[in-house]
């Protein structure tokens, strides 16, 4: 097989030329690394980053149950009556359920005069529940006013409420 000689030099010059290119991304690539990008591992005399503080909780994420609406702060009910209302307890925690409990502890005079309803257990992580509060006025005085706190406790800590009933 014959070549032609033009053709070998043209063969030979693109040759020439591509190897020329390649050799000077090389060179360019070589230029542009930084000793950091080259090798394996290195000592350093940097010291190692400090630790970093664990993320600080607010008061709202600590501890046991919170009261949230209380409507029997200040209540007033007709006597015979015996009206239930809905206090909101949350359990704070963003990230455990909450076991409480909750009892009624009376100011002077008259006790037994509230009931409590059914408590939800365990409280779900940052979630609210409803307890049922019944005031039975059968046993109180019309144009008197009573007092009690309620109390829900859990392991994590407790909250109170105050209760004032003025029965009409």
């Amino acid at each position: 097989m014959n070549v032609d000689e033009n053709e070998t030099r043209t063969v030979s010059s693109v040759e020439l030329s591509t190897q020329a290119q390649g050799e000077n991304n090389m060179t360019n690539s070589q230029n542009s690394e930084t000793p950091q990008d080259l090798g394996g591992p290195r000592i350093t005399q940097n010291p190692p980053p400090a630790p970093q503080p664990a993320p600080t909780k607010t008061p709202q994420d600590l501890g046991g149950p919170r009261i949230l609406q209380n409507p029997l702060a200040a209540y007033t009910v007709k006597k015979g009556s015996n009206p239930t209302v809905e206090v909101t307890i949350k359990n704070p925690s963003t990230n455990a359920s909450l076991n409480w409990n909750a009892n009624i502890v009376y100011g002077a005079g008259a006790t037994g005069w509230l009931n409590l309803g059914q408590i939800v257990n365990p409280i779900p992580s940052n979630s609210p529940v409803s307890l049922s509060v019944t005031v039975l006025t059968d046993n109180l005085t019309a144009g008197h006013t009573y007092t009690a706190t309620l109390v829900a406790t859990s392991a994590r800590g407790n909250a109170q409420a105050p209760i004032s009933v003025t029965v009409n």
